[in-house]
């Protein structure tokens, strides 16, 4: 999958010439970087897989990684860069590109800071949408398995210089820069002859961080979110006294979906803010505003373009939202009332299951909101009042599913208050102890039991740690007692077989042997026989008569030699 990113700049920026030098791509690629202020940029992408298999070389048309752009707050870079004096473009040689290199990315991720350099800075400034500015690195000479590996170690991490800024990479295979002048966007008019249109072959798709990190990171081409990066759905529960204070939300997850403060500005991210502040201000019977179709005013089925913040209805309303996709070919669009994200450009929905799954989502954790608020007795809500329902059987299932969420809700909240009034306790016993009032022994022995907790803590890690080993151990130990055990098996049948063959070679030996000890005998006994013959003259003139086998019996025939050989 091929990653482009078009940056737009102002006309009275460059010259022809400075343009020509920046889109150069030795520039890019050598030993200087460059620093620059852009009216806008846009990403897209040529394809969107429907079963995607991530990888860092792309996908097999032949592509090329380039470079990798990350997504960081004005604030963090300006705090790299008060230093160098760099205003609306710069280009800065390879010694004050290694120094801003190690600054910013060291407040960025250790890893990036030890193995890559910053080749270009791109600061949008935008009053309508900047989501924030683009840090592009030179990967192009990087292997794959480092590629890979840094895929693994950013994406979905937090910011190293603030707690709940989201990171987030793609890989770059192309970067244009061009001014308004050149920007040549056809229109794509919903009309009769619109079928004739060829297919796109590129998607814009959200330059904001937030809402990139709301989408299946495979759909993008990004491997899949690790397991301590999904919500374990057991998050503490969230303070639904005061709904609308920030720290509402309790899930580590969740609160990464935050829009990022000023400068910031993602259009995206402020109406999916504004729509729930709304909802729940409704709640509340406050003064509020609705939100409403950018085109028809209408103020149900409501879905924002995650790329521009777009409003529009849904295809089975007006059908603004669709004619939105057909005309600006913005794939990503979010519906408000459930946070799900329909991709239009594969026909499948790509968010991301763990964060609507999660407790604290607002769909799951406000599902009243959606129902009615006091509107002039009129629900604007995606579902409507229960009193208009015509079915009784859908309200009465409803009002079940509001029921059993309430109560789980209730649940977790006082489970949530044992909790404080547990630790309030504690740090009640801990502030009725006035320090000032205890004596000195009684200080040391504080610190020297708090030393004494601190030490049979580590020495918990340090048996916590063996213990895994150990368990590792004694599953190899198993496996291989298990494979032993099965040797031992074979080699036993092998030795009850070759008893066997041995018992009955012995036997044959013996039958052998007898039958040759008896051969002996008879010969022995004709030698003597014939040693007498030749000592008696009489026998030698005898002469021997035989008698035919029918006229002597056969049985006194063997009966006689049996005798003989005794």
């Amino acid at each position: 999958m091929v990653v482009r990113l078009v940056v737009e700049l102002p006309q009275h920026l460059l010259g022809e010439e400075g343009l020509r030098q920046l889109n150069d791509a030795a520039i890019c690629t050598g030993t200087k970087s460059f620093v620059l202020t852009a009216r806008c940029a846009s990403l897209s992408i040529c394809s969107l897989p429907s079963s995607p298999t991530p990888s860092a070389t792309g996908g097999n048309e032949g592509e090329h990684t380039r470079w990798a752009g990350f997504f960081l707050s004005p604030t963090v870079t300006e705090s790299a860069m008060h230093d160098f004096k760099a205003r609306d473009f710069a280009l800065f040689d390879e010694q004050l590109t290694t120094q801003i290199s190690r600054r910013l990315l060291a407040m960025v991720h250790p890893f990036l800071a030890a193995n890559f350099a910053i080749r270009g800075i791109v600061s949008i400034q935008n009053v309508a949408h900047c989501p924030a500015d683009i840090i592009l690195l030179d990967v192009s000479h990087a292997p794959v398995e480092v590629l890979d590996h840094m895929l693994q170690t950013t994406n979905g991490q937090t910011i190293h210089s603030g707690p709940d800024g989201i990171l987030k990479c793609l890989l770059i295979s192309e970067i244009t820069f061009r001014t308004k002048s050149d920007i040549k966007s056809p229109k794509y008019a919903v009309s009769a002859a619109s079928s004739a249109q060829p297919p796109r072959t590129s998607f814009d798709i959200p330059s904001c961080p937030v809402c990139l990190h709301r989408i299946d990171p495979t759909r993008l081409g990004l491997p899949p979110p690790p397991n301590n990066q999904l919500c374990s759905k057991f998050c503490p529960p969230p303070n639904l006294i005061y709904p609308t204070h920030e720290e509402n939300s309790s899930c580590p997850q969740q609160r990464l979906l935050r829009p990022w403060p000023r400068p910031c500005r993602c259009s995206a991210c402020s109406m999916i803010d504004r729509y729930w502040k709304t909802e729940l201000q409704a709640l509340s019977h406050e003064s509020h505003e609705h939100l409403s179709c950018f085109r028809c005013e209408l103020e149900e089925t409501l879905w924002v373009c995650l790329t521009c913040g777009f409003v529009g209805c849904g295809r089975y309303s007006n059908r603004h939202s669709v004619e939105h996709f057909d005309e600006t070919g913005h794939p990503f669009s979010l519906e408000l009332a459930t946070l799900r994200i329909w991709d239009y450009a594969t026909g499948y929905f790509s968010h991301r299951t763990d964060l609507l799954d999660c407790p604290s989502s607002p769909p799951l954790l406000f599902p009243w909101a959606r129902v009615q608020h006091g509107n002039g007795g009129h629900s604007t809500g995606q579902w409507g009042g229960l009193d208009e329902m015509k079915s009784p059987k859908k309200a009465s299932m409803i009002g079940e599913e509001y029921e059993t969420l309430l109560q789980s809700a209730l649940e977790e909240q006082a489970q949530h208050y044992e909790g404080e009034i547990t630790r309030l306790r504690s740090k009640l016993a801990e502030d009725s102890c006035d320090m000032n009032t205890m004596s000195a022994q009684e200080a040391d022995e504080i610190r020297v039991l708090q030393a004494e907790i601190a030490s049979l803590r580590s020495e918990i890690m340090r048996c916590s740690h063996e213990l895994l080993e150990w368990q590792d151990q004694e599953a190899t130990n198993r496996a291989q007692s298990h494979s032993l055990l099965e040797e031992q098996k074979i080699v036993q049948d092998l030795l009850s077989t070759i008893k066997e063959e041995t018992a009955r070679e012995h036997a044959e030996g013996t039958f052998q042997m007898e039958e040759l000890e008896q051969q002996i005998a008879d010969l022995t006994a004709n030698q003597n026989m014939r040693r007498q013959f030749s000592q008696d003259e009489e026998l030698q003139q005898a002469q021997i008569w035989g008698m035919s086998s029918e006229s002597a019996p056969r049985g006194r025939k063997k009966k006689a030699k049996r005798s003989f050989r005794k």
